[in-house]
């Protein structure tokens, strides 16, 4: 399933996670709307991911067999099939400010 082709206001409860990469989830869980019976999730790592990025940073969120790297220029290199993870961890690199 490829995510930016999914219209995640239409999802509702009809979506099938179990054929979804995690790599898929990962970045599914990035966009702010996760829908579970009618509610929505994620909003916590969405705005982890803007704020990162507007401040020209890099995110890399790493969960269960995958790992999906955001770039400030909007790149997202999913990584999948790596050896399994338990939780999640995220690396966050804000750029260098030289005149501190």
């Amino acid at each position: 399933m490829i995510v930016d082709s999914v219209d995640f206001n239409k999802m509702g409860d009809s979506v099938d996670f179990n054929n979804m990469g995690d790599s898929d989830l990962i970045r599914m869980s990035t966009k702010g709307i996760l829908p579970t019976k009618g509610k929505q999730i994620g909003k916590g790592l969405y705005y982890c991911k803007q704020t990162i990025l507007d401040y020209g940073g890099e995110l890399r969120i790493r969960s269960g067999r995958a790992c999906v790297d955001f770039t400030y220029d909007g790149r997202e290199e999913p990584k999948d099939q790596l050896i399994r993870s338990s939780g999640t961890t995220l690396r966050i690199i804000f750029p260098r400010k030289d005149n501190l």
